[in-house]
């Protein structure tokens, strides 16, 4: 009996290392203990109800929106699960979601903050980092939406 369990248990090893080993994060994958945000300086000439409106329709267009609160100036999407393995399988070792907050200040709203927030399932758990090439895109499609002209 010792044997067959010993055996087993080997087996058992065996198959967690090979799960463990088996996927590497996505090459845009940046592990960081918290993600930082991209700045968005608002062009001048849109009120806030036309900056919530764009930032809506652009996230919505692509993405779930998991949370939204207008007053607050906060949206986030769900998760998602994108990552595609060689064999053309998604995963679900590997997740990202966006957030967007907008900073309200004493002359109305002047920056857009976004991240794109990623996580990476392995043996010991969820390691947290962001998606550099999500971020780019989605800052670079709200950029080009909300943000002022780079001279």
């Amino acid at each position: 009996m010792k044997a067959k369990s010993k055996v087993l248990m080997g087996c058992i090893l065996i198959s967690i290392s090979l799960l463990a080993c088996g996927l590497d994060p996505p090459g845009s994958f940046i592990q960081t203990p918290e993600p930082g945000w991209k700045i968005i300086e608002i062009r001048d000439g849109l009120v806030y109800d036309q900056m919530w409106q764009i930032t809506v329709d652009t996230l919505s267009s692509k993405y779930d929106i998991e949370v939204m609160d207008k007053d607050g100036g906060y949206i986030r999407t769900g998760y998602i699960y994108t990552y595609m393995l060689k064999e053309g399988k998604i995963t679900d070792r590997y997740r990202s979601r966006i957030t967007i907050k907008f900073d309200k200040g004493d002359k109305g709203v002047k920056i857009c903050k976004v991240r794109a927030e990623a996580n990476f399932l392995t043996g010991d758990g969820w390691v947290q980092g962001y998606d550099s090439i999500l971020l780019d895109n989605v800052y670079n499609d709200l950029q080009g939406k909300l943000g002022r002209v780079v001279r």
